[in-house]
């Protein structure tokens, strides 16, 4: 990759960053297309890793949706001091066991 694209790479991604702080922001107002957003960035990840810890679909898809209860009840308690996609992860995990019962 040349430089000129490594630049625009890094660039685009502290746009997508900045935008995630400001969405994130939004969610812990309580705004619903706020907390849409952050559904619809990490829904495919949240199932994918509940699909990969748990043995069938539908168990797979009560803990999404644990997952995302879960979030919407804790979102304001977010500080940043752990990157969003690895807190997102701990709750996945957390949401699988839950379901799975270990």
């Amino acid at each position: 990759m040349d430089a000129k694209r490594r630049r625009l790479t890094v660039k685009v991604k502290q746009m997508e960053e900045r935008d995630l702080e400001s969405v994130i922001e939004r969610a812990q107002g309580h705004d619903a297309e706020a907390l849409g957003e952050i559904h619809r960035r990490y829904v495919r990840r949240v199932f994918g890793l509940c699909r990969y810890m748990l043995d069938s679909r539908e168990n797979a898809e009560d803990a999404t949706s644990e997952v995302f209860l879960k979030l919407q009840r804790s979102i304001e308690s977010y500080d940043g001091s752990v990157p969003f996609p690895l807190a997102i992860n701990a709750l996945t995990s957390c949401g699988a066991v839950t379901v799975d019962g270990r």
